[in-house]
């Protein structure tokens, strides 16, 4: 089967598909990704697919799973199956700024990998029952050498009950 490419798609959008059995691929998919309701293996599928296209002497503005590098905000809506987030939608993600998780039910954990989210800025974890028993603790790095370069929403971090921050 031959999946189609969008080469111009910079937002993508998918809701209430739960039997989605595969997702275009899309190399120029920088602004935001959102899926609710949706299965994650036609993603993760898309991912390998990408990363499998990438040369490893090519430039990375010529290569195609380069391209998902840019993605900035990313939407993980009512995955009910979702357990934990795959290793390698993490690692690819290098610029992602927004990373919203609401109604995953059964996510009970997130990677190790998310300190590796450097350029994220907003964290939403919202209605992950799983999550939240688990008492998951975060750290929280600031890699700015002057605290007047760290972004303003760092200084207005609330924790819920039950959720610790070291």
């Amino acid at each position: 089967m031959t999946i189609p490419q969008f080469t111009y798609l910079s937002k993508l959008e998918i809701r209430e598909c739960p039997q989605l059995s595969c997702i275009p691929l899309f190399p120029k998919l920088d602004e935001e990704l959102r899926l609710q309701n949706a299965r994650l293996e036609p993603l993760q599928q898309t991912i390998k697919m990408m990363i499998g296209a990438v040369p490893s002497s090519s430039s990375s503005s010529s290569t195609l799973g380069q391209h998902l590098f840019k993605l900035k905000v990313l939407w993980i809506v009512s995955f009910k199956d979702l357990e934990t987030l795959p290793k390698e939608l993490l690692q690819n993600l290098t610029s992602l700024q927004e990373l919203h998780l609401i109604n995953c039910k059964s996510l009970a954990s997130l990677p190790l990998k998310m300190h590796q989210l450097n350029s994220l800025r907003e964290l939403e974890i919202r209605g992950c029952a799983q999550l939240k028993e688990r008492r998951v603790n975060f750290t929280l790095e600031v890699n700015h050498p002057n605290s007047s370069d760290s972004p303003p929403n760092l200084f207005h971090l609330t924790s819920q009950p039950r959720t610790c921050v070291d």
